[in-house]
Parts: structure tokens; sequence; C-alpha cells
């Protein structure tokens, strides 16, 4: 069966560092810390693996083969380490990864079409997944953690555990013959309204109950 090593990196880092420059007091300068922790750590590496890394000489040291060999592998594996290391905290600064994000399609008109086409220029190592859901569905969605975020238009707030953020506003039109009484207004009141018959959208959309929600406030009956 198979040996499974279990090195630290920094074992491997001091260790590299002592041999790019065959001198520990060199390397432990190059380190910024002193030579004897140095050594040992050195020590507690070759014992780990069972061989000499190094021939020591009164002011110098020498690679053996198995420290040659040991030194490429190790600018290998810790550069990838590094490389690792930076992608996560990239994706932890939402700088790369995956972001699954549920909207509604009327919440991408107007202004966050902009937004979101910046977002991605601006960060090109992320890859955001648009799913288009209903309200309801996103947040059960997000409740369950298979969403990440979730734009829709207020008709429902989010519920405990969660926040909201407000991105844009919008008006809603009324559209009303010319000759209307009010048609020649630049802005209509809601409740100047409340007599008058409407024709909405369906109780599905998701702006309806926001829309109900208003106009009982605004003193609608009917």
């Amino acid at each position: 069966m198979e040996r499974v090593h279990r090195i630290d990196l920094k074992l491997l880092r001091y260790f590299l560092a002592v041999a790019e420059e065959l001198h520990f007091g060199r390397a432990a300068a190059r380190l910024n810390m002193s030579q004897p922790p140095l050594s040992i750590h050195v020590k507690e590496l070759e014992n780990q693996l069972g061989t000499p890394l190094f021939v020591r000489h009164s002011r110098s040291v020498a690679l053996t083969h198995a420290g040659k060999i040991l030194m490429e592998e190790s600018r290998r594996l810790l550069f990838s380490a590094n490389q690792a290391f930076a992608r996560v905290e990239q994706i932890g600064r939402g700088e790369a990864g995956r972001i699954e994000l549920g909207v509604v399609g009327t919440a991408m008109w107007g202004k966050m079409r902009p937004v979101m086409r910046r977002f991605l220029k601006e960060n090109p190592n992320v890859e955001v997944l648009f799913r288009e859901k209903m309200p309801a569905m996103q947040m059960a969605l997000l409740e369950r953690r298979e969403l990440d975020a979730g734009i829709w238009r207020m008709a429902i707030e989010p519920t405990e555990g969660f926040t909201s953020l407000r991105l844009h506003e919008s008006a809603f039109l009324v559209a009303m013959p010319e000759d209307h009484p009010l048609a020649c207004c630049p802005a209509i009141p809601l409740d100047a309204l409340r007599n008058e018959y409407f024709v909405t959208m369906p109780s599905i959309h998701t702006d309806w109950a926001f829309l109900q929600r208003v106009c009982q406030k605004a003193g609608f009956t009917r």
C-alpha cells in the first residue's frame, strides 16, 4: 500500500530556502528567522522522509540526489498551493467562481442590464448562472442554499435570516384615453385612480401582490 505523507508546507518552504541558498545562515535571514530553528525544521523534514536532503559541511551545504529531486518538486508543489490559495481568496471576495442568481424577467429591465454587464466585464473569472424563477420559488431556493442571491420586485419580503438591498426604483405607468381628465397630468397620485376601472396583470404576475397592497393603502375598495 502506498504511503501517505502528511508534511506541513512550511517545512517545504524552509527546505527550499536552504536548497536555493545552500547556506543555513543566508536562508534563515531570507526567512526572517534565526538559524537554529531552521536547522531543526529541516532535520524534522529529513526524519519524516527517512533520507538526508543535504550533505553538511562546516561552512556550506550541498544537496543530495534526494534533495535535488525534492527541490524541483517543492517548487512545483508550492507554486500550485499558492495558486490554489489565491483562487480560493478570489472566490471569497467574489472575484472568481460561480454565482447562481435568481431573477424575474422584469427585474432585469432598465438599469440592471448595464450594471450586470459592467460586473461581468470587471470580473471575468466569475461565471453567473441566471435562473428565472418567481419570487416565492427564489426564496425557497435561497433557504435551501441552491441560489446565492435573488433579484425581484418587492412583491414579497425576504424571510427571517435573509436581508434585502434596494438596487433601484421604477415607476408604474397607467394607460388611459387621451381625453381622460387625468391624461394631461405629468404624474398621477394613486388615490386619484381609486374610482377608476382597471385592467391589470394576472394575479400570478410578480407585481400583482405589490400593486394590490399599495392600492388598498390608497383607499381602493374594489
